[in-house]
């Protein structure tokens, strides 16, 4: 079944260099740098410092351990060229691969963007959620839109996505018990 898809991913014309872009720039979004970045960022505000050290430790987890997961499945990247990919319009501009580590670079199972951004939609939609259902729900289209962009720029399989998700899932549930994700901070003032 993967390899169908990706055959088939690989036969799509897209219908201009803008749709190519677009799916660039969006898997772009699941980079480890820029979730990373983004966490740091919501740190650094008093109001979701919590979400954010809670979002970076997650992030960070799921990367070393995705190092060590990755050479033990050894399922090999899809070879499949991307008509997806413009090599002439994103001169500069690289994919950031899905491991940061060379031991693990050439895998694809589970996928490390998705897993993250799996894991980015679990913390900041929990917190989104308290104040808008509507937009906490929303958040959890952002892993799937970011699989679909992976897969069709042929970097990771159907499956691959699958197994990113649900492995981001579960350490985020993890993570957020351990870290108590949704207990309230009391401030305490001394006089």
């Amino acid at each position: 079944m993967d390899l169908a898809i990706s055959l088939y991913v690989s036969g799509i014309q897209p219908n201009s260099d803008l749709v190519s872009k677009l799916t660039v720039g969006v898997t772009s979004l699941g980079d480890v740098v820029t979730l990373v970045i983004i966490s740091i960022v919501l740190s650094i505000i008093r109001r979701t410092r919590r979400q954010g050290l809670i979002l970076l430790i997650t992030i960070l987890l799921t990367v070393i351990l995705l190092t060590y997961i990755k050479p033990i499945v050894a399922r090999d990247n899809p070879d499949y060229p991307s008509p997806f990919m413009l090599s002439n319009n994103t001169k500069g501009f690289v994919i950031e691969g899905d491991t940061l580590s060379p031991l693990s670079r050439d895998y694809s199972y589970p996928s490390n963007h998705v897993a993250i951004s799996t894991a980015f939609a679990f913390i900041i939609g929990y917190t989104l959620n308290k104040k808008s259902r509507t937009t906490g729900w929303l958040i959890w289209g952002f892993p799937f839109i970011v699989a679909l962009t992976r897969i069709l720029l042929i970097q990771h399989y159907v499956t691959d996505a699958i197994g990113g998700f649900l492995f981001g899932l579960i350490v985020s549930i993890i993570m957020s018990n351990i870290m108590h994700l949704g207990r309230e901070v009391s401030v305490v003032k001394s006089t």
